[in-house]
């Protein structure tokens, strides 16, 4: 088999045929006659089509019950988990100023007089 110029070289059905492309599935190299062209990619065949299609379909399938995973109860929970932490922090922040003694400094400077 010898090598074409886009590197396919001979069509599998068609010997001294030079291919354009590959089955998508298989790999096969194909001539533009035997290529089966599908909303999924070029193929070689029915089979092999069949074959890519139920593929590509799983794959979408998967994509989107992950999708929805990501989107439904986990969202909110981390936006509450995030609040949780937010209001430790100020709270634990708070209650530090508070025995250090800055709310008593605080005051004792706004009262003074200027």
């Amino acid at each position: 088999m010898h090598t074409n110029k886009a590197g396919e070289g001979e069509c599998f059905f068609h010997t001294g045929r030079p291919a354009v492309t590959r089955c998508k599935q298989c790999g096969k190299p194909l001539c533009s006659d035997c290529r089966l062209v599908t909303e999924d990619g070029l193929f070689c065949g029915d089979k092999c089509a069949q074959t890519a299609g139920v593929f590509v379909r799983r794959s979408h399938d998967l994509e989107e019950k992950r999708a929805r995973r990501r989107r439904g109860i986990p969202a909110g929970l981390i936006r509450f988990i995030i609040f949780l932490i937010i209001i430790a922090v100020v709270y634990k922040l708070g209650r530090q100023l508070i025995d250090r003694g800055f709310l008593e400094k605080l005051l004792q400077m706004i009262k003074k007089p200027a």
